[in-house]
């Protein structure tokens, strides 16, 4: 097996999905529940990324054939989900369905964080956390994998990349009481803006990619490998 791809992929797949920066976005999608349903929406969370990862990897090439759609258009429309979400991030509105949802009684936390989950997948999950460039790089990387070691190590960087992100979100209650609610905000809105030029970057480079010649290379930095 060679161990130097699976780092590769391990160090590419890491920085691409960013575990660390994703934790105030849960913690925004997230605001006023219980530490319980928090804990239990973040291996909801966590395995829901994780599927992502692992249809990709399986079946990501051949799905975006079967739709008729390319990596470009992906990025395009990942980009434009991404711009709105940032905005409204720095504006500091979320869906009023998911601010309600954990009021609801006679549920456990668990059940509480599945009836959430149905509603904050999308954008959180996707595109969010398993943007654009997580779906890219997976696919990158699946294309040039063939069955035997390198192949199953791929498939263990998936697993092992979910676990990261699953103790990071689980820890995103400690991390609000350590930063409290003011740094939260913070974090939030600039976390927000950051979002904001990520989703316009992601246009840039569908657009950059579909429309060969007509903007300028400069601006758009190569796809991270």
């Amino acid at each position: 097996m060679d161990w130097g791809l699976a780092l590769n992929f391990f160090g590419a797949l890491l920085a691409v999905l960013n575990p660390f920066g994703n934790v105030a976005h849960f913690l925004n999608y997230s605001a006023g529940d219980t530490p319980g349903v928090r804990k239990a929406l973040a291996g909801l969370v966590s395995v829901a990324v994780l599927v992502i990862m692992i249809v990709c990897f399986f079946l990501g090439n051949k799905l975006l054939g079967f739709l008729g759609i390319t990596i470009p258009a992906f990025q395009i429309g990942g980009g434009i989900l991404l711009l709105l979400n940032g905005l409204g991030m720095i504006q500091g509105t979320k869906s009023s369905r998911a601010k309600t949802m954990h009021s609801q009684v006679g549920m456990n936390d668990y059940e509480t964080a599945k009836l959430k989950m149905r509603e904050i997948v999308v954008p959180l999950a996707m595109p969010i956390i398993a943007g654009p460039g997580t779906i890219s790089t997976i696919i990158l990387y699946a294309s040039g994998a063939h069955l035997g070691m390198t192949y199953f190590s791929y498939l263990g960087v998936i697993v092992v990349i979910a676990v990261i992100l699953f103790i990071t979100l689980y820890c995103a209650q400690w991390i609000q009481d350590t930063i409290g609610e003011d740094g939260l905000q913070i974090a939030i809105r600039v976390l927000g803006l950051m979002l904001v030029a990520v989703g316009v970057q992601f246009i840039l480079n569908g657009l950059a990619a579909s429309t060969v010649g007509f903007i300028n290379p400069a601006v758009v930095p190569q796809m991270k490998k």
